[in-house]
């Protein structure tokens, strides 16, 4: 069983995403963090093998969290959902060796899919 982690602020965000993951994944367990401080806590008490993250959230931004989580697992897949999508971001997530952005608004399923194919 896969385990992704899901940090974002927005308290809709992570129940839509609640929703639909829980369905569209079966074999995985999901995390959900309100803040960067959360999701330090729940990378320091567990391994995960992924992390879906806004880059604008409290308490340790996205870039932050996923060097943290580079730090304690290379290999981790990143995914980033972000408002702010510009060449600059773009460059600085790449070189963190983020797998995939999907610009907010987007779509779930979408999200979804691409999460099932990057840990078969």
């Amino acid at each position: 069983m896969s385990t992704i982690l899901i940090a974002d602020e927005d308290d809709l965000v992570l129940s839509m995403l609640s929703v639909v993951l829980h369905q569209a994944l079966k074999n995985c367990d999901l995390l959900f963090a309100r803040n960067g401080k959360e999701a330090a806590e729940i990378l320091s008490s567990r391994p995960v093998d992924a992390i879906v993250t806004d880059l604008q959230i409290s308490l340790m931004d996205g870039y932050e969290l996923i060097a943290l989580a580079r730090n304690k697992n290379s290999g981790v897949v990143v995914f980033v959902m972000t408002r702010v999508y510009t060449d600059e971001v773009l460059g600085r997530l790449r070189s963190l060796g983020v797998v995939r952005f999907f610009k907010k608004p987007f779509s779930i399923a979408e999200l979804a899919q691409a999460l099932e194919n990057a840990l078969q």
